[in-house]
This record gives structure tokens, sequence and C-alpha cells, in this order.
């Protein structure tokens, strides 16, 4: 089963505040995936937030 992190968790592991978070959800920016568990939650799969991650840290570096 996939494990889900909340957009605010999600937010504060990127480090940018939820209210920038919900803007590039708007944009089509960061983790793909998420979806609305209810009208004031989104979630993202874990395995997306991860893989988000680690591709910025690649582009961060250079390769």
């Amino acid at each position: 089963m996939t494990r889900h992190l909340s957009a605010s968790a999600v937010a504060q592991l990127i480090g940018i505040k939820t209210g920038t978070f919900a803007k590039w959800r708007r944009e089509g920016r960061g983790p793909a995936g998420w979806f609305h568990v209810s009208t004031t939650l989104v979630v993202y799969p874990m395995d997306e937030v991860e893989r988000y991650l680690a591709e910025q840290k690649r582009t961060a570096s250079g390769h």
C-alpha cells in the first residue's frame, strides 16, 4: 500500500511555506500524484515526493 504525506509535511520537507506549495500545485510544479482527501486536505504519494526531492538534488548539483 502506498504511503502518503500531507501537503504541509511535503512543504516542510522542501523548505517552503504551505501557501507557496499550494501555488506550485496550481502551477503544476512540485511532486506529481497529489489528490484531495477532503476539501482541506491534500496528500502526496511518498514515492513521488522522494522522486521529486532526488531530482531537485540532482539538478542542484549540476548532474
